[in-house]
């Protein structure tokens, strides 16, 4: 989920026919989301109604693992959207072996997020992302910030997944320290568990925001804009499973905070 603002038309242009994974990971932190992560960010309203048709309604049951909420042609909503942007490498979206499943885990998530926050999600790769296409969708937001990978392996240590080998990373449902009060953790107690899939961190917070929770290997695993609704998280609050329902219950906390589920 990304919201832009555009404050200088020219600075973070982009040649997305060139553009590494690497590079635009790198462009999220520049223009305020997380490398590997999500971002929160409140959205412009351009309609009074509050959710498109076809997506009121929606039950936890209707999700299955094929499930997607179809998007309209770009630039023709009347409503605001969430965007779920897939960072996936694109030789594992080209390669038929496996764009199947990951395209059906893609729409899974994008529909999860549509049902919690009850109105339209789009699930949009890396590559689509441009500053034209955030103009045109009336997207906004600008901010700093560096991020790296968190650390290499020791020797001795194993290694939870076949990715990024030799580096050290964070994988599966782990407890996350809660360091401030926040309505965004609201019923989820002082260590919520998120769902975890990444070996790059945000190294230095940018200057416009708070650090909300932590981890023993990754300091920002959820940061807060001081002014305005935007969040960033480190872990994949939109992937949950029986017995690990923290990530759906800050997703809905952010979209109350939006007035999305009032």
């Amino acid at each position: 989920m990304l919201e832009l603002r555009q404050e200088d038309p020219g600075k973070y242009e982009l040649d997305l026919s060139r553009i590494t994974r690497r590079q635009f990971l790198k462009y999220l932190v520049l223009a305020g989301a997380l490398s590997g992560a999500a971002g929160l960010a409140g959205c412009a309203t351009r309609s009074n109604d509050p959710c498109p048709p076809g997506v009121k309604g929606v039950t936890c049951s209707d999700l299955g693992e094929g499930s997607v909420v179809t998007p309209t042609a770009a630039g023709q909503q009347d409503h605001p959207i969430i965007w779920y942007v897939d960072l996936e490498h694109e030789r594992v979206v080209n390669d038929p072996a496996q764009s199947a499943d990951h395209l059906r885990t893609r729409n899974h998530r994008a529909a999860v997020l549509g049902w919690i926050a009850n109105m339209f999600c789009q699930a949009i790769h890396y590559t689509e992302v441009g500053l034209s296409l955030a103009r045109s969708e009336g997207v906004r937001a600008m901010f700093g910030g560096t991020c790296g990978a968190l650390r290499k392996l020791k020797p001795g240590e194993e290694d939870p997944a076949e990715w990024a080998p030799g580096w050290y990373k964070e994988v599966g449902y782990m407890p996350v320290r809660v360091l401030q009060d926040d309505p965004i953790f609201a019923g989820l107690g002082s260590e919520p568990v998120f769902f975890e899939s990444h070996y790059w961190e945000v190294k230095q917070l940018p200057a416009d925001f708070e650090l909300l929770a932590s981890t023993d290997e990754c300091e920002v695993q959820v940061m807060r804009h001081k002014d305005c609704l935007v969040y960033g998280t480190q872990f994949h609050p939109e992937v949950y499973e029986a017995g690990y329902s923290d990530g759906p219950t800050l997703l809905a906390n952010f979209f109350d905070m939006a007035g999305v589920l009032r």
